[in-house]
């Protein structure tokens, strides 16, 4: 499920948690989503030479024209290497006598694709041995010179203190057996948000890098401390000097929702795919990750690296938000493991 989350000056809004007077119903739950909190143009400033690099790729759908902004350089103007830090911050939550500690997966998230080379291929064609958004990226814009060997958008990795914080009891819930997790806390979003844009203050991160807070066990929810809200396995955001940053959990039993890196792959898809959060398209807001979180295993596809197996979350290119196949080409599909599915559908 897609989740459209607009924070206005001053306050951070989810579904169901909104000003006064302008209250808003909140989903049934609990049931996989992802969301991202989207800023007002004119609560945005940009700090001057700090911004995420970036390139404009415009095509028509329809009778319509869009222009999409993504990380890294145009790939029409000759091969080029982007490198981005990413800042991993592990998150502790305690609720009550519950502690779920995100340091300790911070090993398994950085060995995972998500940072180190793995031989993605598509069918017959090798995209490269590379890191996973790196590999989703060159193959989204195959034709139009992602192809190129020197074309790459890179993540470098730099692990930042553990960021201790005991969860208020309105503000959160022990839980069980909810979409495969046995056992963990649930937390509410807006809470949360708040003291992770606290945390890329205190550390001084900045605009042109990539935070990534971790947490384990852990759901966020729309609603409170309640389960209508759940449940979001993580999101995207930018602070208000437009820094990009993301939030991902990491679910240690198999099969479950967001289980391993995959609410992290989803989240790295979608950053590198809308970075301001301000993309839209012939399906609406430009979110790669959405419409395929309700396919099978919630659409997560297993990758074994150095004796590990780890499940990333496919995506959608490019052509499933109506731009001309030959964008991707000789590539195939409208995901980035190669399946075909109509433009928009999906619930997009």
């Amino acid at each position: 499920m897609r989740s459209f989350v607009r924070a206005l000056p001053g306050a951070v809004l989810a579904l169901g948690v909104a000003l006064p007077a302008v209250a808003a119903k909140a989903p049934d739950g609990p049931r996989p989503m992802f969301t991202r909190f989207v800023r007002l143009h004119s609560n945005i400033v940009q700090a001057p030479g700090a911004a995420t690099p970036t390139w404009n790729f415009t095509y028509s759908y329809g009778s319509s024209t869009y222009t999409e902004a993504f990380v890294g350089t145009d790939p029409r103007l000759g091969a080029a290497s982007t490198t981005i830090t990413a800042y991993i911050v592990p998150v502790k939550l305690t609720y009550g006598s519950k502690t779920e500690d995100g340091s300790t997966v911070i090993s398994s998230v950085t060995a995972s694709p998500t940072f180190q080379n793995y031989p993605f291929t598509q069918g017959s064609v090798a995209i490269g041995n590379t890191q996973f958004t790196d590999a989703f990226q060159k193959a989204n814009f195959w034709g139009i010179g992602g192809a190129a060997a020197g074309y790459h958008v890179l993540l470098s990795p730099v692990v930042k203190p553990t960021l201790v914080l005991s969860v208020p009891s309105r503000q959160g819930r022990v839980i069980s057996n909810v979409l495969g997790l046995t056992s963990g806390i649930l937390v509410n979003i807006n809470w949360l948000d708040k003291k992770l844009q606290s945390e890329i203050t205190t550390l001084g991160l900045p605009a042109n890098s990539l935070p990534i807070f971790v947490t384990t066990q852990t759901y966020l929810t729309q609603s409170g401390n309640s389960l209508s809200g759940c449940c979001i396995g993580g999101y995207h955001s930018v602070t208000s000097s437009n820094g990009p940053y993301a939030h991902a959990t990491y679910i240690q039993n198999a099969g479950a929702f967001a289980q391993n890196v995959s609410a992290l792959s989803h989240e790295l898809a979608e950053w590198i795919d809308d970075p301001f959060t301000t993309n839209q398209s012939a399906c609406g807001i430009y979110e790669v990750g959405d419409p395929l979180e309700r396919n099978a295993n919630y659409g997560d596809y297993a990758y074994t690296l150095n004796g590990v197996t780890y499940d990333l979350q496919d995506e959608a290119n490019p052509v499933y938000f109506g731009a001309p196949s030959s964008t991707i080409s000789p590539l195939v599909g409208s995901t980035f493991v190669g399946t075909s599915i109509a433009v928009c559908a999906n619930g997009a």
